[in-house]
């Protein structure tokens, strides 16, 4: 089970104890600690009469590199940058759900007029002028940009992909449109929004347009999780509430509480066992 909270996030997992808990803890930081977690504390916390043993972490998630495809295209008013990236590991299974996204740009009069395939959903930008086509489960996400208009992902961790739509105000005369769709594709290059492989001059939408195929280098800021195991008869529970380190005492009392708030409703597989006896 796992639940998020403002800037952290709360996870239970359990396990059948084939050992005693001290076995269990020490097994379990070990495991932590192998992945590149550094223990910071150790100290002991009750929970519904069972005694626990709380252990602090901190962690530096992994650099990853983001592939993607993108189009950008200068609409009078508008410029638009709209890209598609997965993980370097998942982009071969993601690249034609991208292209799909991608084929699926409709401009001006024509943003609110196809009706949306068969398990699709069409998304239409704040002024009407713009929409595309993406699977209907997916989920819209918050950016802190206010450039970024719209960010859509895929929730399964085994096909997670985004996309974004990246908008700019800009004068576009008649016939100036791919001039200003390769000057705000640079201008984001020098941003550093992303790296450039290859540019290319497609139609979007009816409309001169570039597509091009990007990386990025990913880095997420140090993780300060704390874990509290647990022991019941043959049950074992590990109770984690994580955030980012420079957020981590901020959420520091939601975690406790989320901690101590667990009650276990019944007996144990053993404690069943025993009263069956």
């Amino acid at each position: 089970m796992s639940a998020g909270r403002g800037n952290g996030r709360f996870t239970v997992h359990t396990v059948d104890l084939e050992s005693g808990v001290a076995d269990f803890v020490q097994s379990s930081v070990k495991g932590a600690t192998s992945q590149g977690a550094h223990e910071l504390a150790r100290r002991s916390l009750e929970i519904d009469s069972v005694q626990g043993t709380v252990v602090e972490y901190v962690t530096t998630p992994r650099e990853s590199t983001l592939l993607g495809i993108g189009r950008v295209i200068a609409i009078p008013g508008q410029a638009l940058a709209i890209v598609c990236s997965s993980t370097s590991e998942r982009y071969l299974l993601a690249k034609g759900a991208c292209e799909d996204i991608l084929a699926s740009i409709r401009l001006g009069d024509e943003a609110g007029k196809p009706a949306p395939g068969p398990g699709l959903r069409r998304i239409a930008g704040q002024l009407q002028n713009w929409s595309i086509q993406v699977p209907a489960d997916w989920q819209d996400r918050d950016h802190e940009s206010p450039m970024v208009a719209l960010v859509v992902s895929s929730d399964a961790p085994n096909d997670s992909i985004s996309v974004s739509v990246l908008s700019a105000p800009v004068d576009c005369a008649p016939g100036e449109g791919i001039e200003l769709a390769h000057g705000y594709l640079s201008d984001e290059v020098a941003q550093g929004s992303f790296r450039l492989l290859e540019r290319r001059e497609v139609a979007v939408g009816g409309r001169e347009g570039l597509e091009f195929d990007f990386f990025k280098e990913r880095s997420s800021p140090p993780v300060r999780v704390a874990q509290v195991y647990l022991a019941k008869g043959d049950l074992g529970l590990v109770l984690s509430c994580g955030t980012a380190e420079d957020a981590a005492k901020s959420v520091r009392d939601d975690c406790n509480a989320m901690f101590t708030s667990l009650r276990f409703d019944g007996p144990t597989t053993a404690e069943k066992r025993a009263s069956s006896r």
